[in-house]
Formats: structure tokens, C-alpha cells, sequence
């Protein structure tokens, strides 16, 4: 009896508590606010996108990114390229060029909110807590991603890259683009499982599922579904307990904060709790 209670302790202080966390609209809602009219019309005329028949929003979700959203968040090919072969003048040296303006004033407005920093670096300080940023995005999301993490002091690899030092911390950034996979599929998430150097025993979800993305926007089309879809996908990989929460757009991250600070708490405490 003692023998089976020592090798379940084991079992469980061996385990990580799972935190992932989504990009846009959650950990940076600049980028989901990009989108917005204004924004977005701006972005256009800026770029020189809008010389080139995208004149309004309209054009551009119609024209440019719902048609194209799964071939460009699915694969590497990147939304430089899925924005000069939807417009359809690939090989235009200008184009090319307002398309990679575009591209980069976008990614350069994506910076993570602060607000975040503190729960993200006391999770990091937890021996047991696995950080993974999760994200249905275009292939340059990845690196802007990295980046900004760097900007404030914190290591972040992707998913993929496996040579990594066990010991270090950092966030794990799986993208859509990267894997192949949207989130709401079990395949993305049995991507994610096989990078970690650990065994998950919990998981939290903080996501807004699309509820922060603006109207024209189809990703912002279907909330109810993906959340159920991407409980399903999370829950058929790992097979442990799992906490979502809904990020709405009028949320703070000191709520979430507070929530998972508890959740981290609880655990730590029946694991404290079996071996005694």
C-alpha cells in the first residue's frame, strides 16, 4: 500500500500544470484592434495596398483574408504572399513592397499588454508550470511573437524547436501556420504534448476564441464552436482536468490573473497534501 502511495506522490510531483494562453485578442489585444476600421483603413493607405483596388475593410476581408484565411494560417507560406496572389499580381515589385509594409506595421502593432507580465513571470518562477502561447495566425505571427517576448526579458521558443536546454525558462509558442493545424484540431495539440520535456497533469485555457476580432472578420463567425471544439481536442490529447476561461474583449488580465493564481495554489496543495 505504502509502495502504491509513493510511486502516485512521485507521479504527481513529476507532473507540470499546463498554462496556455492565446496571442491576439487575449495577450495582446493591440493586435486584434489593428483590424479595426479606422485602423485597418489607415494601415491600407499607408502601405499602398489601397492603390492596388483595396479601398475599404470590406475589400480587404472579402477580398484578401477570409478567402484565403486557410491556406494562410494553415501553412508557411505567409501573409505577404497570401496578400499579393489574393489580389492576384504576384511577381509586382510594388505590390510586393506595400504588401510587406503592411505586413510588418501590423506585426510592430502586436506588442504583448503589460498588464500580462506579472502573472506570466510568477508562473515562470513555478518549478511546475509549462507557459505555451497558442495561436491561430499567419507564419510571421511566430517570430513577432518571439520577439516580444524578448522586448520584455522573457525566453520563448516555438514548439518545433526541440534543442532546447531542459532547465531554461521560457514560453513555447505553437502557431497555426507552424504546426499545420488550427487549435481547435487534436492534431495542433499533439504537437504541442510531444514538445514538452514533461507530463502535463493540468491544464488552464485563457482565450477569447475570436470574441475579440471585429465584424467582416469570419474567424469572429463561429466563438461557440471553436470553444467546444478546442476543449474536445485539448482534453482528447492531454486527458487531465481542464480549465477554460473566456477572455472577453472588456477583460483583465488581473482577473485571470487571480483565477489562475488559485488554480496553481490548489494543486501545489493536494500534491502537498498526498504526501503527508
Amino acid at each position: 500500500m505504502k509502495s502504491t502511495k509513493s510511486t502516485a506522490i512521485k507521479r504527481l510531483n513529476k507532473q507540470t500544470y499546463l498554462v496556455v494562453f492565446d496571442y491576439s485578442g487575449t495577450l495582446s489585444k493591440e493586435m486584434a484592434r489593428f483590424a479595426t476600421p479606422e485602423h485597418l483603413m489607415n494601415a491600407l493607405e499607408r502601405s499602398g495596398l489601397s492603390l492596388y483596388g483595396i479601398h475599404s475593410p470590406e475589400d480587404f476581408w472579402e477580398r484578401i483574408v477570409n478567402p484565403t484565411w486557410m491556406e494562410g494560417a494553415k501553412t508557411p507560406l505567409g501573409y505577404v504572399r497570401i496578400i499579393t496572389r489574393a489580389i492576384g499580381k504576384e511577381g509586382d515589385s510594388g505590390l510586393q513592397k506595400a504588401a510587406e509594409r503592411f505586413v510588418k506595421d501590423y506585426m510592430d502593432n502586436s506588442k504583448i499588454d503589460e498588464a500580462w507580465l506579472p502573472l506570466i513571470r510568477w508562473l515562470l518562477s513555478r518549478r511546475k508550470v509549462t507557459i505555451v502561447i497558442a495561436s491561430d495566425h499567419y507564419a510571421e505571427a511566430t517570430q513577432t511573437i518571439v520577439r516580444e517576448f524578448a522586448r520584455v526579458g522573457i525566453e520563448a521558443r516555438t514548439a518545433k524547436n526541440k534543442a532546447w536546454e531542459a532547465d531554461k525558462r521560457s514560453v513555447v509558442v505553437a502557431n497555426s501556420a507552424d504546426i499545420g493545424y488550427f487549435k481547435e484540431e487534436p492534431e495542433f495539440w499533439k504537437v504541442v504534448k510531444d514538445s514538452l520535456m514533461t507530463d502535463v497533469g493540468q491544464v488552464i485555457l485563457v482565450d477569447d476564441f475570436g470574441g475579440a476580432e471585429v465584424k467582416g472578420d469570419a474567424y469572429r463567425e463561429k466563438i461557440s464552436e471553436r470553444y467546444k471544439k478546442t476543449i474536445a481536442a485539448i482534453e482528447g490529447v492531454f486527458n487531465v482536468p481542464l480549465t477554460a476561461i473566456v477572455y472577453p474583449p472588456s477583460g483583465s488580465p488581473k482577473e485571470v490573473e487571480k483565477k489562475i493564481k488559485e488554480e496553481v495554489k490548489r494543486a501545489n496543495a493536494i500534491v502537498s497534501r498526498a504526501a503527508h
